[in-house]
């Protein structure tokens, strides 16, 4: 009574009905929903058996969308193709590269050093193996340029997204597997590059006292093979 809200008569009713009453009843109730479902199927099979009802189907359907949906296009269509690379799709950010005396390199964000106050013992920036060294260490970005420069004199463009992404305990990755060096073939200089500006040069000097200074610019067109540079 208390859970249906029926009367004390009502609920009287109910206890003197006998079982085969009520199975009757939900009997009733099953037939009426499998009535109702044999006229769902026959109007569905007449539906697909007829190509006009499913096309005015579709235009309903349409229409209601268009009703509830339709607005000014908000984008504009141009008929211009651009090329997506890879560079696109990376964020611009700022990256700490080190470089050891043994030719191991990796890149590591630069939020991962925080700024330290007086009296700081420091933090680890680097692994290294026992009897190697950081001999060369750089903030730059990820969109920017690192130029690698080898003892034969030749140059290598390297992006700095692509130079491997370690934590401040990983060693790195060998140079040798990011440029294709040849035998014997050692990186001796690295400059990172934002823009290659035509009002900045680049100087260099030789072991024997050669020296020469070439705009930076010629140096922006990243090739496959490395460009001779002296």
């Amino acid at each position: 009574m208390n859970s249906y809200k029926l009367s004390e008569l009502q609920a009287q009713a109910i206890l003197d009905m006998k079982l085969q009453r009520l199975t009757s009843l939900e009997h009733a109730k099953v037939k009426e929903e499998h009535d109702t479902l044999l006229e769902t199927i026959i109007e569905l099979k007449g539906i697909l058996a007829s190509e006009p009802k499913i096309f005015d189907i579709i235009k309903q359907e349409m229409l209601e969308q268009k009703k509830k949906y339709g607005d000014e296009r908000r984008t504009t269509i141009i008929e211009e193709e651009t090329e997506i690379e890879t560079e696109d799709m990376i964020e611009k950010e700022d990256m700490l590269v080190t470089i050891t005396q043994s030719g191991y390199i990796k890149r590591t964000p630069l939020e991962l050093y925080k700024k330290q106050g007086r009296g700081g013992k420091g933090i680890v920036a680097t692994e290294t193996k026992e009897g190697d060294i950081v001999n060369n260490l750089f903030v730059t970005t990820t969109h920017s340029h690192t130029l690698f420069f080898t003892d034969i004199g030749r140059v290598y463009w390297l992006k700095t997204y692509k130079i491997p992404l370690a934590s401040r305990y990983s060693k790195g990755k060998a140079i040798v597997n990011l440029l294709n060096l040849s035998k014997d073939e050692a990186v001796s200089a690295v400059l990172p590059v934002a823009d290659f500006d035509e009002k900045n040069f680049l100087i260099m000097a030789t072991k024997h006292g050669m020296i020469k200074k070439t705009r930076l610019e010629k140096y922006s067109r990243p090739r496959n093979r490395p460009l001779y540079n002296l």
